[in-house]
């Protein structure tokens, strides 16, 4: 029973990160978030965090000034807030989110004061609500989802 329930969270959560990510968010998960010119991929086994830059014109990636950027023990999944000024990323094996400022000339990621913020149990999946207000963790260990309120100035949880 707890695995079909935190398979719907899981599910519920991919739900609003695909809603974030139409109007103009990022959407979290395993695999790279995309928002406009920049790519932010979780390398889970080497804790940190890769930045591209997208070519607008052939789609070419180039590696970020100080990329790959430090994050916690398993960074797992990754969500831009709708706004773009913030990177939230899931880190597994820490059981917390580390939260950076997007520089949105360069791409560059500054970690946020606080972070990183305490989660669950293996967080797994983190997303942002489309109008950036809110952020969810799907908590694997725990079978439950932490969430927070998203400071719109700082990015803070």
């Amino acid at each position: 029973m707890k695995a079909i329930s935190m398979r719907a969270m899981v599910m519920g959560l991919i739900a609003v990160s695909i809603m974030a990510c139409s109007s103009g968010g990022g959407n979290g998960g395993p695999e790279p978030t995309v928002y406009k010119y920049f790519v932010y991929v979780a390398n889970v086994s080497s804790n940190n965090i890769s930045a591209y830059s997208i070519n607008s014109t052939t789609g070419a990636l180039t590696e970020i000034s100080g990329s790959p950027f430090s994050a916690g023990a398993g960074p797992i999944s990754v969500a831009v807030d709708p706004t773009g000024k913030f990177v939230y990323v899931a880190n597994d094996d820490s059981n917390d989110v580390s939260a950076y400022t997007i520089n949105s000339f360069t791409g560059t990621l500054t970690k946020i004061s606080g972070s990183p913020f305490s989660a669950g149990t293996f967080p797994y999946f983190v997303s942002v609500s489309p109008a950036g207000k809110f952020a969810y963790v799907a908590n694997v260990g725990s079978s439950n989802v932490s969430a927070y309120s998203l400071n719109s100035t700082t990015g803070a949880l």
